[in-house]
């Protein structure tokens, strides 16, 4: 065979094989798609034979109550039938449908010798089932990005409709400054994204054109698009942050609308008050709990002129004025105590503390002796409530 390469008829094996469990693949899709009309048709038999059922005898409320829901479904069978036949119209094109269709081995064979003649060689990994083929050293405005490793996924073929069966190897690498995940503007983790390419790509390599799937990912990687790159070449070697001078990417990089510069993630904040993001030469901080603050969320104590957060003032004040002011208004109310107005509990009391002075005593009495027994005198009578004390003196 004119191409020498031991593994080419391991290669077209594998070509059709995946190719066909992507026509089961299509067919089995194109099933479910006009299987998915039956419960439309279904409903819409039931309410016609209904509805026949009520004109036969002249159930006119009953028809009435039917005519809307024949119409909805009658809307939503036409929209599945748009649905299902733009389907059909759009896989009716796009490579082969039974195993009939599928690129003999003699088309096959003669892309591999096209690719051999194109890239040099390829190679062909039977472990992963995948081919690789190598670009040249790829140079993007100026920029060396190094050669690439195409791999098509053999094995992933049939998948073709859901993702790229490719992956995109840098031989030597020139990441992009702070990320080791882009190794080209359109390349992330070894995903190459293919914009307006999607379709040719997915239709020759269904139609088995490996050469020509392979020109077109190599053109692509020769083809800078400024609309839409993980990183734009204009970043590759990284963008200074403006307050620590390190170097970023453009997903790491944080505009402030403050100063209107590009900062790091170390070098950028936000308002604890308001959330606002700013860099930290924007923000404040509060003099009394250091919260990062913008200058609109900071306050001026009425007192001190001290600038705090809202969440620190109480009355325009800071802690310590509001603190203070509490402690002289307290001072202030004990000064301005009033004279206490004392009871007349409190006056008998002090009458009982501070007793009145007894009236002088009445003459004393001799004591009385009986047969040599001297009695004391007896207690002078009483007066009480004009009465005489009739008690018997003590002894």
């Amino acid at each position: 065979m004119p191409t020498q390469h031991k593994d080419a008829w391991l290669v077209i094996k594998l070509v059709r094989d995946g190719l066909q469990r992507l026509a089961k693949e299509r067919l089995r899709n194109r099933s479910d798609s006009y299987a998915s009309l039956n419960p439309i048709l279904q409903r819409l038999s039931q309410l016609s034979r209904s509805y026949d059922h009520a004109c036969r005898r002249c159930f006119t409320g009953a028809c009435n109550r039917l005519e809307p829901r024949i119409a909805e479904q009658m809307r939503l069978l036409t929209q599945q039938i748009q649905h299902v036949s733009a389907s059909h119209h759009a896989s009716a094109s796009s490579g082969p449908h039974t195993s009939d269709d599928l690129p003999s081995p003699a088309f096959l064979l003669a892309e591999l010798e096209q690719i051999e003649s194109e890239f040099g060689d390829w190679q062909l990994a039977s472990d992963q089932q995948s081919l690789f083929v190598t670009t040249d050293p790829i140079t993007l405005e100026g920029i060396l990005l190094g050669p690439f490793e195409i791999e098509l996924c053999l094995n992933r073929l049939d998948q073709l409709q859901m993702e790229q069966p490719l992956r995109i190897h840098a031989l030597e690498p020139n990441w992009a400054s702070g990320s080791e995940e882009v190794s080209h503007p359109h390349v992330r983790n070894e995903i190459l994204c293919t914009g307006d390419a999607t379709s040719i790509l997915t239709q020759a390599l269904r139609e088995g054109r490996l050469a020509d799937y392979l020109l077109i990912v190599r053109n692509v990687l020769n083809t800078y698009n400024p609309d839409s790159p993980h990183v734009a070449l204009a970043e590759w070697d990284g963008v200074p942050c403006h307050d620590c001078g390190c170097s970023m990417i453009a997903d790491d990089r944080y505009y402030c609308d403050g100063c209107e510069r590009d900062f790091c993630d170390e070098c950028f904040g936000c308002c604890q008050g308001c959330s606002t993001a700013m860099c930290y030469s924007c923000l404040s901080s509060c003099s009394h709990c250091d919260d990062t603050t913008c200058e609109s969320c900071l306050k001026q104590c009425s007192e001190c002129e001290q600038s705090c957060c809202s969440g620190c003032l109480e009355d325009s004040l800071c802690p310590e004025c509001y603190e203070q002011k509490e402690l002289d208004n307290d001072d202030s109310e004990e000064d301005q105590e009033p004279e206490t107005i004392q009871s007349p509990q409190t006056q008998v009391q002090a009458t009982q503390t501070n007793p009145i002075t007894p009236s002088p005593q009445a003459p004393a009495i001799p004591a009385v002796t009986f047969a040599g027994t001297t009695q004391p005198p007896a207690s002078p009578g009483l007066d009480l409530d004009g009465g005489i004390d009739r008690r018997v003196a003590a002894g």
